[in-house]
């Protein structure tokens, strides 16, 4: 299901992240909102990110072929109608960004 909506970049390994962290949910729920900051056809990729400390998270970045105020604009849409009442529900696991094209 996760792959109708989302470009994964290493399916296997973004699989078991989603399932062992109980992303489903919300990456799911996410597409409504997603589609309405950015738009319909816009391509969301996860993909895992480590920070210095080991500490992984997925990332769902919204391929944005505008510029960079429409793209803030939309993560602020998005972030504030959405994601941030829910973000503790991803236990740090999950964020949202987008990526210029």
């Amino acid at each position: 299901m996760v792959e109708q909506t989302y470009v994964l970049d290493d399916r296997p390994t973004i699989s078991e992240f989603i399932k062992r962290n109980r992303l489903l949910g919300p990456l799911l729920e996410a597409r409504v909102p997603l589609a309405s900051a950015f738009g319909e056809v816009s391509v969301k990729r996860l993909t895992l990110v480590e920070d210095d400390e080991g500490f992984v998270t997925l990332f769902c970045l919204v391929m944005f072929p505008g510029g960079l105020d429409e793209a803030r604009e939309g993560l602020n849409s998005f972030d504030e109608s959405w994601w941030l009442p829910r973000a503790h529900e991803a236990r740090s696991k999950l964020n949202f960004d987008f990526e210029l094209i």
